[in-house]
This record gives C-alpha cells, sequence and structure tokens, in this order.
C-alpha cells in the first residue's frame, strides 16, 4: 500500500496546476479519463467514451447557456492493451483521473456516482463510471443517455453543486398544503403510485403524515422539457437545463437545498464555483467538437536524485539514507526500473537504471546510498542528470515508460528549470529535509510512528508484512514484536544496515490475521526512533482496505481554514465507523492531532459515506506534514449489514407518465451490503502548505438541523459547532423561525427569534436537541408549514453562517375523547420530559363529557415556566366545569 501512498501523493502534488481542469476561454481542456488495469481490453470501450463525452459537450453547451463546452480530453488505457497505436503519456496516471472506467463497485453497482466531499462550490475528486454502464444499453433505461448522465455527474465534479432528488426523504408538506415530491421544479407535474401494482398511492404513514415507502412519483412526460432539472431528473429526454432562481424549488428536502442555502443550481455555478471568477460570455454560433488523444504508459522508471551538498552533513544526509531506504527496500514494485544520481554543484550517476526483480537488487541499491555530504547546490543539475539516465535506459531498450523523479534535498538552492521540468513531461516528488527549503518544493513522505503500540492485520493483508525500525545514532538496544499467536521476533530476527541506519523485519508467507506488538528499546542515547509497518494485500480476490488523505488547498492567507480529508474504502465500499486520527507536523517540530469525523456535520458533507474530514485551524506559520492513521474501533461492533445512502449519483427513472398512462415500473437496485470494517492500516501521505496565521475563525455551518413539531412543541437537533470553525465550544446559539422561507433566507434577523438564553453549547461534534413550546407555534393555524434556522456566536461575537433550512409542519392536536362524567377536573398539568426548553405560552382544553359527547368548553392560555429545573414544575389551579347538554 506504501506504492499507492506515492501515488495519490503525486496527483495533490500537481492537481492545482498541470493535471487539474482547465478552462480555456469557453472549452475545458486537461480533462483525464482513465480505464482502470483490471478491465479487459476492448476497443468498443473507447468508442463508447468519445461518443458520450461528444453527446455531452452538447448537452452542457445547451445546459449552460451557451456558456461551455468540451475542447480536449485525453483518455488513459491500461498498460497491458495492446491493440491500438496509443500515445506516450507525459505525467497522466490512473490515480490523478478526473473520470475513472472501472468494474462494478460494491457499494454502488453500476450507478454513476461522483466522489464528493467538499463544500458548496467545491471540485470534487473524481467521477466513476462502470465498463457495463459504458458498453450495456440496457442501462440507460434505468440513467438515461451517458452525455447526460456525464454533465450530471459534471456538475457534481466541477461545480460542487448537489442532487435535487432524494430517496431518502421523497416526499414533503408544501408550503401550501399537500404533499409533495421531492424534485425541481415544483411544478413537474406527474403521478404518485404504488411501485407494487402501479396504482394510485393512498398509503399516509401515520408519524410522517407523508407517502408511504411503496410509494413513488412518476414525472409525466408533458412537462419535461422546460419544468424539470438534470440534478433532479437528468434521465427524462427533454430535459435539457439546470434549475434557475425562477424554476428552484428551494422547499424540497434534498441536498442541493441542504448543502447550497437554498440557492439554485445555475446560482451556484456563475457565482460560487471554480468557474465563476472567469466571467466566460456565451460562445456565438456553435460549439467545435472535442478533440481526443489516447494514451498509455508503461513500466515505471525511476530515479533518486539525492542532495549531497555541505549543507546536508549530520542529520539531513541520515534521514536522506532512511527515506531513500525505506523507498528501495518496500515501497517500489518489482520489475521497475531504478536509478540513482546525486549533486552538489555538478551531478553524477551512481547507479544505471537498474531492475528491481529480488530482493538483492533492492539491497544492492541501498549500498549505493550516499553517507558524506560536501559541496554546493545545484538542484538544476541533479534534476537534469535524472532525466538522462531515464532516457539513456528508455533509448537503450526501447522501452515504454514514463519519466519519474524522486528528488531528496534541502531545497537551499535557487530553481531556474522549473519550465524545463514541465516540458520534460516528468513527474518529479520531492521530500524537503530541512526549514529552509525553497518554497516550490513540496514535502513528499516521512513516515513515523511509535515506540509502544499494536497493529492490527486483516483478512486482506498480510503478504510481504515489514516491520521497518530508524534511528539516528546508536542501534536500539532491543526489539520485540510478538504475534497474534505469541510467536516472538527479536532484535537477532532483524537485517541491520549501518548505511542507513535500519533494522529491517519481513514476516515470511502471510503474515498472521490479529494485533501484533511491537516493543522498542533505547536508554543509551538521546535519539529519534520510528517505526513502520508496511503490508501489502494477501490476494487480487481480497481487495484490502485503503486509505487516500486530501488537504483542500496548497496554501493558506488566513482568509479560510484548511480542510482536512481521509477516503477510507474496501474496493469502493465506504468503510465506517473506523477511528482515523490526523497527525500535522510543521516544519519546526510542532504536533497536531485532529480526529477526523464522518458525521455529516461542519467539515463533513455527508455522513457514513466514508470520507472523514475536519477543519485545521491551527494558525503557526509554516509548512505542515500530513500524516493520518486509520484503526478499527472495539472489535466485533463494527461488521454486518449496513444500508448505504447514495450521494452526488445519477438517479435512476422508476418511470414515467406518457398521456395518463404509466408504463411498468423499472427494476430498483437493492442497497443491502456487508462492509468489512476491521480497517487496521495506516496510509501516510503528504503536502506542505505554506502556512500563514489565519484570522480568528467563527463557528463552522451548522447543515444538518432538523425540525419537528409535535402538538405545540418543537424539537431541533443538530451537530454542536465550535469556537473556530469545529474546535472547541461555541459560546452561543441564535434560533430563528418563520413561515415564509424567502423571508428567512433573505433576512434572517428579521424572523421570530426563539429565546434561546437557557442554552449551554455542547462541545462541537456533540448532539445538540432543543425543546420549547412558543405563542408563535401556538398560534399557527394547523398544518401550518415552518421554516427554521441556526446561528451560533463564540465567545468574541464571531457569527457563523446561517444552518440549513430545517422544515416543519404543525399537525392537527388530538384530543382525546374519555368516558368520564357530566363535568371535567383539571389538575397538576404533567410537565414533559425535556432535555432542554424556554419559557412561553402552554394552552390546556378544557372538554366536559356527557356519555360519549365532549364538548369544548373553553381555552385556558397560562404562563409557563421552565419544565426541567427543580420547583419550577407549573401548576394549574384546580378547576371545575359543570356543563349541561346543549
Amino acid at each position: 500500500m506504501a506504492s499507492e501512498a506515492v501515488a495519490v501523493l503525486l496527483l495533490v502534488f500537481l492537481s492545482g496546476s498541470t493535471f487539474g481542469i482547465k478552462l480555456e476561454g469557453n472549452g475545458y481542456t486537461d480533462v483525464l479519463i482513465a480505464i482502470n488495469p483490471v478491465v479487459p481490453e476492448n476497443p468498443l470501450l473507447i468508442k463508447r467514451i468519445k461518443d458520450m463525452v461528444s453527446d455531452a459537450s452538447s448537452v452542457l453547451f445547451t445546459a449552460t447557456e451557451g456558456k461551455f463546452y468540451f475542447e480536449e480530453i485525453t483518455i488513459l488505457v491500461p498498460p497491458n492493451w495492446s491493440q491500438g497505436d496509443y500515445g506516450r503519456t507525459k505525467t497522466e496516471t490512473y490515480e490523478k483521473a478526473n473520470i475513472v472506467i472501472n468494474e462494478e463497485n460494491r457499494a454502488y453497482g453500476d450507478q454513476p456516482y461522483t466522489l464528493q466531499y467538499g463544500q458548496c462550490g467545491s471540485e470534487s475528486r473524481y467521477t466513476h463510471l462502470t465498463t457495463k454502464f459504458m458498453l450495456d444499453d440496457e442501462l440507460i433505461k434505468l440513467y438515461g443517455p451517458r452525455g447526460k448522465v456525464l454533465v450530471h455527474e459534471w456538475a457534481h465534479l466541477r461545480w460542487g453543486v448537489y442532487d435535487e432528488n432524494d430517496d431518502g426523504q421523497p416526499f414533503y408538506k408544501g408550503a401550501h398544503g399537500g404533499i409533495q415530491a421531492t424534485r425541481c421544479s415544483v411544478e413537474l407535474y406527474g403521478q404518485i403510485v404504488n411501485r407494487i401494482n402501479h396504482t394510485k398511492c393512498t398509503h399516509i404513514d401515520p408519524n410522517t403524515k407523508l407517502y408511504t415507502q411503496d410509494c413513488v412519483f412518476l414525472a409525466d412526460s408533458e412537462h419535461w422539457e422546460k419544468t424539470a432539472s438534470l440534478m433532479s431528473y437528468p434521465s427524462l429526454h427533454k430535459v435539457t437545463r439546470f434549475c434557475s432562481k425562477k424554476t428552484h424549488n428551494r422547499e424540497a428536502p434534498n441536498a442541493q437545498n441542504r448543502m447550497c442555502d437554498n440557492r439554485d443550481v445555475m446560482d451556484v455555478i456563475f457565482t460560487s464555483s471554480v468557474d465563476a471568477k472567469a466571467n466566460v460570455q456565451p460562445l456565438k454560433g456553435p460549439h467545435p467538437a472535442p478533440r481526443f488523444t489516447v494514451m498509455q504508459r508503461g513500466q515505471r522508471v525511476v530515479c533518486l536524485v539525492l542532495d549531497v551538498s555541505g549543507s546536508m552533513h549530520g542529520s539531513r544526509i541520515l534521514q536522506q539514507q532512511q527515506a531513500a531506504s525505506l523507498f528501495l527496500t518496500t515501497i517500489v514494485e518489482d520489475n521497475s526500473y531504478v536509478g540513482i544520481v546525486t549533486f552538489t554543484n555538478y551531478a553524477t550517476t551512481l547507479k544505471p537504471l537498474t531492475v528491481i526483480h529480488r530482493e538483492e537488487s533492492r539491497t544492492q541499491l541501498v549500498n549505493y546510498l550516499p553517507v558524506e555530504a560536501i559541496g554546493g547546490t545545484d538542484i538544476c543539475k541533479g534534476l537534469k542528470k535524472g532525466f538522462e539516465v531515464n532516457i539513456k535506459k528508455k533509448f537503450k531498450q526501447h522501452l515504454h515508460k514514463k519519466d519519474e523523479i524522486i528528488l531528496l534535498t534541502d531545497g537551499e538552492s535557487e530553481l531556474d528549470c522549473v519550465s524545463e521540468v514541465k516540458e520534460s513531461g516528468a513527474i518529479v516528488n520531492t521530500i524537503a529535509l530541512g526549514p529552509s527549503a525553497n518554497k516550490e518544493l513540496k514535502r513528499m513522505s516521512e513516515i513515523s510512528g511509535i515506540l509502544n503500540g499494536t497493529v492490527s492485520v486483516d483478512h486482506t493483508v498480510g503478504n510481504k508484512t515489514t516491520f521497518l525500525v530508524l534511528h539516528e545514532s546508536q542501534s536500539p538496544e532491543d526489539i520485540e514484536i510478538k504475534s497474534p499467536s505469541g510467536q516472538i521476533y527479536d532484535f537477532i530476527d532483524f537485517q541491520p544496515s549501518s548505511i542507513s541506519k535500519t533494522h529491517s523485519l519481513v514476516i515470511q508467507g502471510t503474515a498472521e490475521t490479529g494485533d501484533w506488538t511491537y516493543t522498542i528499546k533505547n536508554t543509551l542515547s538521546d535519539q529519534s526512533i520510528t517505526i513502520t509497518i508496511t503490508s501489502r494485500a494477501v490476494s487480487e480476490a481480497i481487495p484490502p482496505v485503503t486509505v487516500k488523505a486530501y488537504m483542500s488547498q496548497q496554501s493558506i492567507d488566513g482568509s479560510k481554514p484548511m480542510l482536512v480529508y481521509a477516503e477510507v474504502n474496501q474496493k469502493g465500499v465506504p468503510v465506517i465507523l473506523a477511528d482515523v486520527m490526523a497527525t500535522l507536523e510543521s516544519d519546526a517540530g510542532d504536533q497536531y492531532q485532529l480526529e477526523l469525523l464522518d458525521n455529516g456535520a461542519g467539515a463533513d458533507a455527508f455522513r457514513n459515506d466514508g470520507i472523514y474530514s475536519r477543519f485545521f485551524t491551527t494558525s503557526k506559520k509554516g509548512r505542515y506534514n500530513l500524516k493520518v492513521k486509520v484503526q478499527r474501533k472495539d472489535k466485533g461492533k463494527n461488521n454486518g449489514q449496513v444500508r448505504l445512502k447514495r450521494h452526488s449519483v445519477a438517479p435512476y427513472v422508476p418511470g414515467y407518465v406518457i398521456k395518463g398512462k404509466s408504463p411498468s415500473l423499472l427494476l430498483f437496485i437493492g442497497d443491502k451490503l456487508n462492509l468489512h470494517q476491521n480497517s487496521h492500516r495506516r496510509e501516510l501521505l503528504s503536502q506542505s502548505p505554506t502556512w500563514c496565521p489565519p484570522s480568528k475563525f467563527p463557528p463552522n455551518k451548522i447543515t444538518d438541523l432538523n425540525a419537528e413539531i409535535e402538538e405545540d412543541k418543537v424539537m431541533l437537533t443538530w451537530t454542536a459547532p465550535g469556537e473556530d470553525m469545529d474546535q472547541g465550544t461555541a459560546d452561543s446559539y441564535e434560533i430563528r423561525v418563520s413561515m415564509d422561507l424567502e423571508a428567512l433566507r433573505g433576512n434572517f434577523s428579521g424572523a421570530h427569534l426563539m429565546n434561546t438564553s437557557d442554552i449551554q453549547p455542547l462541545e462541537a461534534g456533540s448532539t445538540e436537541e432543543y425543546s420549547f413550546l412558543s405563542s408563535y407555534i401556538i398560534n399557527a393555524e394547523p398544518e401550518t408549514v415552518m421554516f427554521f434556522a441556526v446561528r451560533s456566536r463564540d465567545k468574541d461575537s464571531l457569527m457563523s453562517d446561517m444552518s440549513n433550512v430545517a422544515k416543519a409542519t404543525k399537525m392537527l392536536r388530538f384530543v382525546p375523547f374519555v368516558q368520564t362524567t357530566s363535568t371535567s377536573t383539571i389538575s397538576q398539568y404533567p410537565s414533559p420530559n425535556l432535555k432542554r426548553s424556554s419559557g412561553s405560552n402552554v394552552v390546556a382544553v378544557v372538554v366536559s363529557v356527557i356519555g360519549t359527547t365532549a364538548v369544548i368548553i373553553a381555552v385556558l392560555v397560562v404562563s409557563r415556566m421552565r419544565l426541567n429545573r427543580p420547583g419550577n414544575t407549573p401548576h394549574f389551579t384546580e378547576t371545575q366545569v359543570s356543563t349541561s347538554l346543549l
């Protein structure tokens, strides 16, 4: 898995410029579509990709009112495909692809989806399409034409908008009464039918007062063209637009409204997305057809370019030896070609490209690593020599490979060859070994651990399990590794290297599953000792749990906090309920521990999607290195079936109405799966943003506010924000309610204010629950729809953005008939068992019952004190009301 970590790192390092999608005028260029290496060779797949993008370009052009189209597309085929004259890759790899073509995903099946984990308007990671989706025309009936599906996913990928339908909440109570289907626009008419027998749906859930789960909405074909959105019903053939300000359904309980403050898709695209600043004007005339380039990469060729100048003397040259040794012994794949170059103010080839085929070849390369440092520094000469080593080998053997340089340096040199590196097409990874590194260098990977601890090996990994101990001066006194069955590996079992100051132990065969413990003793010298454990997949049939980590930006200028993400999955299936810890370390040695959460609040877009997120708000200046460690939670608590709610997907159409009649419903895709959640591995990735002291940040926006009204009592729930974004504890809340959604969105401060003086905010990440009775609610007519929103304030009076808008409907109050005498007595009013409540009014309904006839005599409105405090239980004066039969 360590080799995967390097690949992910390259994406992070270069995605902002060389490999990011570009908008040139009105056309998108540098769009990379990559076919996974496991996909069998099929030339038809390339043709289908071209057809899909060509169709999508026209759909995109229409949907954006003539502003955007696809101009240049690169298709990357697997290295083992042979039936084609493909171009040679420069820096394109599968890991960098914007759109991937892969086999069926265990979580999504063949349903197209986009890995979307940012905030509204943020670019996403990639779009996933399957080979069956590309080749089987039957799936068009489920998801719609491939070109339109691609545009739907492109909106997720490029512009950070969200779906306007919602399988979890397919119906809601409309503000003007009646049950509405979750859709955009609300003017899209249709029928609500039973999905089994296709008859009109009449089943109402007594709790939600909405249609039950056996009901489904079918759109009416006569209203598709002008009233439906590509983010709601892209599969309907007449749907060609996104919802705009005039057509957007702001009431629908969907992800677009929740994440984007009830804004329409077009507004997000042209005011908040990465393309908003371009201020693109509509193209005059038709758009040109997309241009395609098909490329292929081959065997890996890597040259280590090592700095041996005087500034590397001491600990830096040792760090270089250990990092290079780690790469050579455990990371680089078999059958790769590796060479070694050193440089001072001139460059020397220490070892030409050598094929990695046995452990002996790895050891031989380690023995060539330099141990002395003296002289000046010229990084560019080292890079040029590295290019020469790769090129000579390729010309000699006519190999079809990509260039790759791993540069290890303290960076204390001018860089006047950046343009030459770009033109070479080489991938350059850098390990910066000192605090004075040139600002253009990025830190690659520095793997560290602890002296005592436990690492778990699950059934997905175990091959080539390696324990690597690195030290600075003296060898540690003792090392002990204990297997789950109790077998002991001690100091004598480790292979030492005096050159790189390492001790390594390779477990033969497949390592036992379970907890492995390690203990390292060091009392003879004051030095830093680290241990790294790596393990590879046990077989191709059992996919391992993988971890990929990201930062939202390369540098911080104080205007916004950095977001840290970790994607944890097993062959596309999200691994949930894991413990995910990020460590951020500065050049100065400052370390920050940050627990990443998958709770659908704060920095995290969706709950339980396997994307763990958190804001990083520490303000110390410097470059930061990110490491992520993932561990399983307590044994026995995380396995079993999980219902996965899919996000950012191409919705499938269950059917539609034609001339008042609906055809048979299409098949629904199952959504139950088994998850292997005993994640144990840590995969350590790094980035090096230039860190500037940020300003004081307000609490993060609340994105999961939920409201329910039961009789006259309102219950609000949300995830607590922090003092600084999602760190610490906020100071107070401001809750407002309105019967007018637009009034609340447009003027939060003008809406009705709820009394929140008795709420003491909980620590960030906690679940807040707030119950209250209010005259505003009591005086509202039954069936009234109300809208709620929250803002939080920190101790410096910095306010968060307004939360998502939560909607609730006041139901008809049910008064039970009680068989009693001709008089009715009201005594002490029972206090509700509320966690939190505020002062307001309570209505008591006095009912007289004669036989089985109930007559409402009076409504008593009394002042209610806080219900959850001792001594404040409200009492009514005992009243006896005599009645006569009218």
